[in-house]
C-alpha cells in the first residue's frame, strides 16, 4: 500500500504540473487571440463637414431720379404779336354800291345830335391765322340801333376770305354808340361800316 502511494504521488504531481502548464498555455493563447490586430478593423468616426456656399447677391442701389428740368417757356417774338386796327365808315342810309376804296372812309357830317362811337372792341386774332402768319382785313356793315347797340352785322369785303369773318362780327356786336338824335328822338342808323385790319407786328 505504501509503495503504491509512493509511485502515485510523483505521477499525480506531474499530471498536476502538466495541467498547470497547459492552463497557462491556454490562457496565454487566449490573450493573444483577444489582442490580435489582424482580427479587428479599426473604425474611425470622422464627421465630415458639408460644403456650404453662401451666395451674396449685391443689389445695385437705385440711383435717385434726376430732377426734371422744366422746359423753357416758349417765347413769342415780337414779330408774332397781333395787331388789330379799326376804321369806321359812316355811310348814309341810302344804298351804296360797293365800289368804295378800302383805304378811304365814307361818312356824313357829324353835326349836333349825330351818332358817335363810345365802345369799340378789338376782335381776337384767329388762331389759325396766327399760326400760319396770315394777315388781312375785313369790312363789316351793320346798323346802330336807337339804344346805341349794333345789329345785323354782315361782311362787305374781306381779304383773305373765310379767315376773319366770325371774329370780326362777334367784335362788332359788342360795339356801343351814342345814338343819332332827330327831333329829340333817337333813331337807327343803317349802313355803318367798319374796316378791321389784322396785322402781325414786325
Amino acid at each position: 500500500m505504501l509503495s503504491r502511494l509512493t509511485y502515485a504521488a510523483p505521477i499525480a504531481l506531474m499530471i498536476t504540473f502538466g495541467l498547470f502548464i497547459l492552463m497557462q498555455s491556454l490562457i496565454s493563447t487566449g490573450r493573444y487571440v483577444l489582442v490580435d490586430d489582424e482580427q479587428y478593423t479599426p473604425v474611425n468616426f470622422i464627421r465630415e463637414k458639408r460644403n456650404q456656399e453662401l451666395v451674396v447677391e449685391q443689389v445695385k442701389p437705385v440711383p435717385p431720379p434726376k430732377p426734371q428740368i422744366a422746359p423753357p417757356q416758349p417765347q413769342v417774338s415780337s414779330g408774332e404779336t397781333p395787331q388789330v386796327s379799326l376804321e369806321t365808315f359812316a355811310l348814309p342810309s341810302v344804298p351804296v354800291q360797293p365800289t368804295f376804296s378800302i383805304d378811304s372812309g365814307f361818312g356824313i357830317g357829324t353835326g349836333e345830335g349825330d351818332y358817335l362811337p363810345i365802345v369799340r372792341v378789338a376782335p381776337e386774332y384767329p388762331r389759325r391765322a396766327l399760326i400760319n402768319d396770315i394777315e388781312g382785313w375785313i369790312i363789316v356793315e351793320f346798323t346802330v340801333t336807337p339804344k346805341g347797340t349794333v345789329r345785323d352785322p354782315h361782311i362787305i369785303a374781306e381779304e383773305p376770305k373765310g379767315i376773319f369773318g366770325d371774329v370780326a362780327k362777334n367784335a362788332v356786336l359788342k360795339f356801343r354808340y351814342k345814338p343819332r338824335i332827330v327831333n329829340g328822338q333817337p333813331i337807327s342808323v343803317t349802313g355803318v361800316r367798319n374796316k378791321i385790319t389784322f396785322r402781325l407786328a414786325k
